[in-house]
């Protein structure tokens, strides 16, 4: 395990050292900008660091409305309806779809969205058994649940499959790490998302990840929207800071220029990187999944900090992945780029 030290950006501190940080999750960089410090700090002073009241109680603040407006108004969805973290709003959305149906998910779905008592196993012919259950057991109420990123290939998920779906059902997607990057403005998952009639969308995600605002959220169909607001999850937890949501409605220039540059860099790093192989990456993403363990220390010894940690479990084997972030240069890549020709120079693949 490595200590950083300070707020880390494109660079980052160990023991007083410099590093290159291509790690972490911040894809905009955004609480590397004054200006963004700036508005939190103001909404602090203006509606507190903490909202000393139920977001069911007498005494409300009209900030959230507003917030979960826009928030519908950038997923292009109905409703929606804040929490004070990813994992509330991923806890909040499973429980809800498995008060109302049958659960039915899909590899590699994150702890927050497991509900034991209403979940179908995962089969190696997921997709197969999926369709047939929803299409031929019509008495029967589902919910697909989804990540819209595979977090062990790096890869935005196949949603094509769903195309022979011919009865109703809801899909509860997890789109923290495609909310704020996937998409022209940023919307997410959603914009990829085939429009069938018997589909019923329900996405929840982070908005700590792309966006830096400690919160998370669910959007979806105002009927659904509504029971979620019913569920202890919502009435009795604290709300989002009010601080990081006056960032947020008010930083939509700043998000929009952080992910023109973000893209920028995903286009450079993977002329940089041609010829590397066994980097899995794909180019809607920022992140680089990396097969050989071996890299991460090789670009350690170069002040270069990847992303390694061993997924889902502590047994499973290292997970080595390269992270861009809006704030890195083009000489920053190249560094990268040049250390990643040298290690494969040494390696079989």
């Amino acid at each position: 395990m490595i200590q950083i030290e300070g707020v880390p950006g494109r660079t980052t501190y160990v023991n007083g050292e410099e590093f290159l940080f291509f790690s972490g999750f911040a894809y905009l960089g955004m609480t590397s900008l004054p200006e963004f410090n700036t508005l939190i700090m103001e909404g602090a002073r203006k509606y507190g660091a903490v909202f000393p009241s139920s977001r069911i109680s007498n005494t409300r603040s009209a900030l959230y409305e507003e917030f979960e407006e826009k928030l519908s108004g950038f997923l292009g969805l109905p409703a929606s309806v804040s929490f004070s973290s990813g994992y509330m709003a991923s806890k909040a959305a499973a429980s809800f779809a498995a008060e109302h149906s049958r659960l039915l998910y899909t590899p590699g779905i994150h702890p927050s969205l497991h509900i034991q008592e209403s979940s179908t196993p995962v089969s190696e012919e997921w997709r197969e058994d999926i369709i047939g259950k929803v299409n031929e057991e019509v008495n029967e109420s589902f919910t697909i649940v989804m990540e819209s990123v595979n977090p062990l290939t790096g890869e935005v998920q196949d949603f094509s499959w769903l195309d022979q779906i011919r009865n109703p059902v809801r899909l509860l997607v997890d789109d923290s790490h495609g909310i704020g990057i996937l998409g022209e403005k940023g919307e997410g998952i959603i914009s990829f998302l085939p429009k069938i009639p018997p589909i019923r969308y329900l996405v929840c995600y982070s908005l700590a990840k792309a966006f830096s605002c400690e919160g998370g959220g669910i959007s979806g169909e105002e009927e659904d929207i509504k029971a979620i607001k019913k569920l202890p999850w919502f009435t009795a937890a604290t709300g989002m800071s009010p601080a990081f949501i006056h960032a947020w409605n008010n930083s939509g220039p700043l998000f929009d220029k952080q992910l023109a540059s973000l893209k920028n860099n995903i286009l450079l790093f993977d002329q940089k990187i041609s010829g590397v192989p066994s980097i899995r990456h794909d180019a809607r993403l920022p992140s680089y999944r990396i097969r050989e363990e071996a890299c991460y220390e090789f670009c350690l010894q170069y002040h270069i900090l990847l992303s390694a940690f061993r997924y889902p479990s502590e047994n499973d084997p290292l997970m080595a992945r390269i992270v861009l972030n809006a704030l890195h240069s083009e000489e920053d890549m190249e560094i990268l780029s040049t250390c990643l020709h040298e290690f494969y120079k040494t390696v079989k693949i």
